[in-house]
């Protein structure tokens, strides 16, 4: 057979299993030369023809433009649409975060479309639960400028309940006195704002008392000596003593706190001497620790 058979057998449409050759006259595609049973030539390679079975191609969500240029704006969009998706949202934050630590200015000059993701998961209780790849997040958009009153509010309200309430989870002095400085510094500020907007109140006050839980093991622990238990126990007072500006619900987590401090105290034989009080009263009894010798 010669070389123009091959030509044309390779140009045809369709394809012969076999190709007589009695000798090799370089590469066919789709074939390979050797003795076979029906003699020797170049013998079709289905599976070089047909290729290993399609894979279904996931859908991913590339940082690179055209030209190389990293188009933020349309990257978090598509990023953010898919937080509050069951099967995305842990994949969107953690690709909002990488893109966030290479593209902080950037992902700050947008932070309303980050921020309006963040809120929609915390309707859906998911922000909590999601709160290591929140937190990095809330970190980068807390210096953002181009943001309403509302969205400071809220951004504030997430460092507390995630940032700082894992700090006081720690055993490390430094970093739990940190954080507890900045709850007294929360609670100051909630107690100064009486005409601030309540539904961002209440759910600041929200995140103080998650902190208080948090902090708590640290403040029963053996170990902790003063270092845990002064310092919650000068932010429970202050939250007693604005204990009415709490919801009912709030104020049965406070007083179920104060009410442990004082048994607390009682084992180290402190003698309290008032522990009554009027219900719904302004000054709740924590709020005389330090000022009647306990």
């Amino acid at each position: 057979m010669g070389e123009s058979s091959l030509s044309q057998s390779s140009s045809s449409s369709v394809r012969p299993p076999f190709v007589e050759s009695a000798r090799f006259d370089g590469a066919m595609a789709g074939y390979e030369f050797k003795l076979g049973e029906l003699g020797q030539g170049y013998y079709k390679s289905f599976a070089e023809e047909e290729g290993p079975p399609l894979k279904k191609k996931k859908k991913t969500v590339s940082f690179e433009a055209a030209g190389g240029v990293v188009d933020v704006k349309a990257t978090l969009g598509r990023l953010c649409g898919m937080v509050g998706k069951p099967a995305k949202t842990r994949k969107a934050l953690e690709m909002i975060g990488t893109l966030g630590r290479q593209e902080t200015k950037a992902l700050r000059e947008n932070a309303p479309l980050v921020i309006k993701a963040l809120r929609q998961l915390e309707s859906t209780k998911g922000l909590g639960d999601l709160g290591p790849l929140c937190a990095p997040v809330v970190e980068m958009l807390l210096s953002a400028e181009n943001v309403e009153e509302s969205d400071k509010a809220d951004l504030a309200t997430w460092h507390l309940s995630l940032t700082i309430a894992n700090d006081l989870r720690t055993d490390d002095t430094y970093i739990f006195a940190a954080a507890m400085n900045h709850v007294t510094e929360a609670l100051r500020a909630l107690a100064e704002r009486k005409n601030s907007d309540e539904r961002a109140a209440s759910k600041r006050r929200d995140a103080l008392l998650q902190c208080f839980a948090a902090a708590w093991p640290n403040y029963t622990s053996s170990s902790s000596s003063t270092w845990a238990k002064t310092p919650l126990e000068i932010a429970i007072l202050l939250a007693a003593d604005n204990r009415l500006s709490f919801s009912s619900t709030q104020r049965h987590r406070l007083d179920h706190l104060t009410t442990l401090v004082r048994a607390s105290q009682r084992r180290h034989n402190l003698k309290p001497r008032d522990l009554l009080r009027i219900p719904e009263a302004s000054v709740h009894p924590m709020h005389q620790v330090g000022q009647r010798g306990y």
